[in-house]
């Protein structure tokens, strides 16, 4: 019957009850049974088709063509039968049952309104509307990874966490007197590093190594 998955269905809980179900009604329909006759193809259909362990040296009740305690001339349908049956009904009802599946799925994604994790996440951290700025405006990204590089030179370059090792309050008092000169001195370091003459080669060669040293200098206080 066709059928709406909203979501909130177990359908391999269903698929469980509408399997039981067909089994009892082939257990019903095997055979003739009239004064409240008893027999055990119900449960041997269960114990074989549904509950079996998969042991292949046990033998099969269902390999044979006929019934206990049923007569030939009341069966109706052989175990042989019933069992090619059930394999015939579980694949055709395969593609149902996946559909169902691929369906519910597809309702639970479009249902899903929620942004994906990390966006929730920069959300929280940076407010929606800084969030919609960065994705409008990506030139933020490389202004706010640049503050981070400056942040972290200033971090080796003033040893924050050895200032804190004996106490809050001397560790900022150290750090008021020393944030000042740090950041003058790294931001001199890079404006002579931009302002340097391009001179001849011979005073290239000689100013090689100054250079290099100021170079490497300013990449470590970056890294």
């Amino acid at each position: 019957m066709p059928r709406v998955w909203t979501g909130k269905e177990d359908i391999r809980a269903i698929t469980k009850t509408a399997r039981s179900s067909s089994l009892k009604l082939l257990s019903v329909l095997a055979a003739i049974r009239l004064d409240e006759e008893t027999d055990a193809i119900g449960n041997t259909l269960i114990l074989t088709l549904v509950d079996s362990k998969k042991d292949t040296t046990a033998a099969d009740p269902l390999a044979s063509s006929t019934w206990e305690e049923v007569p030939a001339a009341k069966t109706l349908i052989t175990p042989v039968q019933c069992k090619a049956l059930w394999a015939q009904f579980q694949r055709e009802t395969e593609y149902t049952i996946t559909q169902a599946i691929a369906s519910q799925e597809a309702n639970k994604r479009n249902n899903n309104w929620l942004p994906p994790p990390w966006a929730i996440a920069a959300m929280v951290i940076l407010g929606f509307n800084e969030f919609m700025t960065l994705l409008r405006n990506p030139l933020w990204l490389l202004f706010i990874f640049a503050s981070y590089l400056l942040l972290k030179a200033l971090w080796v370059q003033l040893d924050i966490s050895g200032e804190f090792r004996n106490g809050a309050l001397p560790g900022i008092l150290s750090l008021s007197t020393k944030f000042i000169p740090t950041v003058t001195n790294l931001l001199r370091k890079l404006a002579e590093e931009g302002q340097t003459p391009v001179n001849t080669d011979a005073t290239r060669n000689n100013s090689y190594s100054s250079r290099i040293t100021q170079q490497w200098f300013i990449i470590n206080c970056f890294i």
